[in-house]
């Protein structure tokens, strides 16, 4: 005897895969790139022409010091731009599968009683919660340490006297910028890779569950995106003078707007499975209109 609606939820499955519209969100890597790298030009051009109109001129160390600064933090606010729209995106498709994992689960549990299904259900439900430990959102502290240290650095360096405390303490605050943009940048490119290997594992275990209670769910379940390594991309990034930074942008969008469409895949699969089981076009009807 089943205790829970199948239908019910299925329904809900439906609904959760129609806003993968707002939340799965397809971007073009290629405009991106043009507008990143255009930034980075425009940036790395205001600093050759700082050091070059400051040889054989007499500049105030505090002008320099300014100048320097806004130049530091142009720049940081383009990358952190950059990965901030992307971890984001991260954060609402991550919002989106939660919900979709759980209602998978929940579907399944109405056919407990099938032998075949406790396995593969039980392994689902401990991929669910790692998943949720593993991608917990970004705190909003640590993304307005990156905005406001840098500008807190900039204005002490302007004091009057620019005592060396000053610049100290606003070199101090840089280092805790950059350590925190470290740290979301690490996590970002990471992601890609570990969210698709995790959900892959997912997957594996809906498609055994569904063959146990004669769903029809296809996929090739094969993996899309490849491992990023984040300290090369750094080294070629640093090397490059931070051009190397767009295709570091664009290879990530490339790897998210793949995994999408591939598990957009599945999840196509998925309805049209329980379409078939459910065989109720009114119970539908009603999934769609709420």
């Amino acid at each position: 005897m089943q205790l829970c609606d199948s239908r019910d939820i299925a329904n809900r499955i439906l609904v959760n895969v129609h806003r993968r519209e707002k939340t799965d969100t397809i971007i073009e890597p290629k405009l991106v790139l043009v507008v990143m790298l255009s930034f980075l030009v425009l940036v790395n051009y205001m600093l050759i022409s700082l050091f070059m109109s400051t040889r054989g001129t007499d500049v105030e160390l505090e002008e320099l010091f300014f100048n320097l600064g806004l130049y530091l933090v142009l720049h940081l606010l383009i990358v952190l731009a950059g990965f901030y729209l992307l971890m984001r995106r991260n954060e609402r498709h991550s919002a989106r599968e939660a919900e979709l994992r759980s209602l998978i689960i929940d579907y399944f549990r109405c056919h407990v009683e099938d032998r075949d299904i406790q396995k593969p259900l039980r392994k689902m439900i401990e991929m669910d919660g790692l998943i949720r430990r593993k991608e917990r959102p970004v705190p909003t502290l640590k993304m307005a340490a990156l905005i406001a240290l840098p500008l807190i650095g900039t204005v002490m360096m302007l004091v009057p006297s620019l005592s060396w405390f000053a610049i100290t303490v606003g070199i101090f605050l840089y280092l805790i910028s950059f350590l925190v943009l470290l740290y979301v940048i690490r996590n970002v490119t990471n992601f890609s890779f570990d969210h698709d290997r995790r959900w892959m594992t997912f997957q594996r275990h809906v498609l055994k569950a569904s063959e146990a209670i004669g769903l029809k769910v296809g996929c090739h379940c094969e993996r899309t995106v490849g491992m990023r390594s984040f300290m090369l991309f750094i080294f070629i990034s640093y090397a490059t003078g931070g051009l190397f930074f767009p295709i570091w942008i664009w290879l990530i969008l490339k790897d998210m707007n793949r995994h999408f469409q591939e598990q957009w895949a599945l999840e196509e699969s998925l309805i049209e499975g329980l379409r078939e089981m459910e065989s109720s076009p009114r119970s539908w009807g009603a999934g769609l209109g709420s």
